[in-house]
């Protein structure tokens, strides 16, 4: 894993990503291009209303 010098910045960068996308397919694709995952990952989508 790189560690990024702003970490805000890809924190927005993910958040942009995953609105209105297939989450699980949006994530694993940013975390193999940073160097997060390799593989098929679960994404969990909890509602808190």
């Amino acid at each position: 894993m790189t560690l990024h010098p702003m970490p805000h910045a890809l924190i927005h960068d993910l958040s942009s990503r995953l609105t209105g996308a297939a989450a699980a397919e949006t994530l694993q694709a940013w975390c193999e291009e940073h160097g997060l995952s390799q593989g098929p990952i679960t994404a969990e989508v909890r509602h808190l209303w």
